[in-house]
This record gives structure tokens, C-alpha cells and sequence, in this order.
């Protein structure tokens, strides 16, 4: 299933958002590669790409909580760091079996849906005090 970025994810702030919409093109192109049965080479550097770019906007979306004193902050980076461990797990996974159908059943899992939930429940809250803070 690949990710489809709609406006009702939208965050409403510009650097989160174009964040998001990245990230989704990097998650599509680890399922496009996963799906093609790209060699392993090519997946593990999508894989870690992913890896490597979602741990560079957490910290930038977490640089904005803490400099406009989001409430929710603890909780919203452990979920961060939940995610991360996640993918964590899915790199072990793929190291195991390559591009199996259950490598991109849990891709889609773990990757697709919690990112999806994330943004749709999550960030929208963060983006919702920014944006009352004047940020855009």
C-alpha cells in the first residue's frame, strides 16, 4: 500500500509538512523497491535513508515543542523513540529475510499505519499550538 499524502494531514506548518510529504516519498520508496524485489543493497539503503531522514525531523519537530513549550512533549517523543526502535526491528528483520511478503507486511504495519496515525492524531495537535504561537 503506498502512502498517499492528503491535505487533511496537513499540520499547517510549513517545515512539518514538507517533512511529512518527504518522509512519505521515502517510505514509498522502500515499499516500491520491497515490491519490485530490488536487490538487498538497494533496499538496505532505502531502508536506512528512511531511518537516518526520520530520526532528522523528529528532532526538528521536536526542536519546535520544545521551544514553544508543547504540554504534550514527553509523551509525543516517546513516540518518536517507539518509532524508531520500530524501524530498528524492521532493518533486523530485512537483514533476516530480505524482501519477504512479511518484510513488507510489517513495513506497511509499522511503517505506513503508524505514520499515517501519528501525523493524523499526533501532529495535528503539535501543529495546532504552532500555529497559535504564529508559527507557519
Amino acid at each position: 500500500m503506498a502512502m498517499a499524502w492528503m491535505q487533511g494531514l496537513a499540520t499547517g506548518v510549513t517545515l512539518i509538512d514538507e517533512q511529512h510529504r518527504n518522509l512519505f516519498q521515502k517510505v514509498n520508496a522502500l515499499l516500491d523497491a520491497c515490491r519490485r524485489g530490488s536487490g538487498k543493497d538497494e533496499i538496505s539503503q532505502v531502508l536506512d535513508f528512511l531511518a537516518d531522514y526520520t530520526i532528522t525531523h523528529f528532532r526538528a519537530e521536536e526542536g519546535l515543542m520544545t521551544l514553544h513549550k508543547y504540554p504534550g512533549i514527553v509523551a509525543h517523543k516517546g513516540l518518536h523513540a517507539v518509532f524508531i526502535g520500530n524501524i530498528e526491528k524492521l532493518r533486523a528483520q530485512f537483514e533476516k529475510e530480505g524482501a519477504s511478503p512479511h518484510v513488507i507486511i510489517s513495513t506497511n504495519q509499522v511503517v505506513v499505519d503508524w505514520l499515517m496515525d501519528h501525523i493524523r492524531i499526533e501532529d495535528s495537535k503539535v501543529g495546532a499550538l504552532l500555529r497559535s504561537k504564529g508559527v507557519d
